[in-house]
């Protein structure tokens, strides 16, 4: 089911919010050795998608090219814009709209979504999308103890975010012959185990990527897949 992953997302969500409003309080002050330790795993997970590529130039290319087009879009710093936007307008209401759009903004606006949502359309491989479900839900379950059930909410727009990418890779798949699409799968695959890795990095605290400047570094994966040039290690 190409959706699987992202209904369970949702469902993670909601069941951490309902875990926070019993005991968010209580393990609030847990928050920091938590996210080192999930950050730890999401390293290492990130490194053997990485490494199950074979094409060390066209990931290498892809990254030094998504890193340049990123940085000079400033994509990292326009996400963070745009949040402080919506936080400034939406967020001065009650605490169900404050929670509701902080989780929105924190569990959608994000490469691991992105890349968990391609990922679940192109190859029905739902553990990036399961992994950032354990995250989301981990931190429902904190956020719920300070905005409460406003962050059950943010569920659905993630949902409807995320199953949007995902069907949408789906679709591509009927379209392009088997032969290109296992190679752009493999290098995309590769090259977004780089941005997991360096997403798991900045979780614990010992890296500072701006890893939304990579984004592109994705869609160079697929041109390059597709230019048919592969150097393997």
């Amino acid at each position: 089911m190409i959706l699987a992953g992202t209904l369970v997302n949702g469902l993670a969500i909601v069941a951490g919010t309902l875990i926070g409003l019993a005991v968010g309080r209580a393990v609030a002050p847990l928050r920091d050795a938590i996210f080192q330790t999930l950050g730890l795993a999401v390293v290492v997970i990130g490194l053997k998608m990485a490494l199950a590529g074979d094409d060390v130039l066209g990931m290498t290319a892809s990254l030094a090219a998504g890193a340049a087009v990123g940085r000079w879009a400033d994509l990292e710093g326009r996400l963070n814009r745009c949040s402080e936007r919506l936080t400034a307008r939406f967020g001065g209401g009650s605490r169900t709209a404050e929670g509701f759009l902080a989780a929105t903004l924190l569990f959608g606006v994000g490469s691991m979504s992105i890349l968990g949502a391609l990922q679940s359309g192109l190859e029905h491989d739902h553990r990036l999308l399961y992994l950032k479900a354990l995250l989301d839900g981990v931190t429902s379950v904190l956020f719920a103890g300070t905005f409460g059930a406003g962050v059950a909410l943010s569920a659905a727009p993630i949902v409807l975010f995320q199953g949007s990418i995902a069907l949408a890779a789906g679709g591509i798949t009927a379209l392009v012959p088997e032969a290109s699409l296992t190679a752009a799968i493999d290098l995309i695959g590769a090259t977004g185990g780089v941005l997991i890795a360096a997403i798991g990095l900045n979780m614990t605290g010992l890296g500072r990527f701006r890893v939304a400047d990579l984004l592109p570094a994705v869609a160079f994966a697929a041109l390059w897949a597709g230019s048919g040039i592969h150097l393997a290690l």
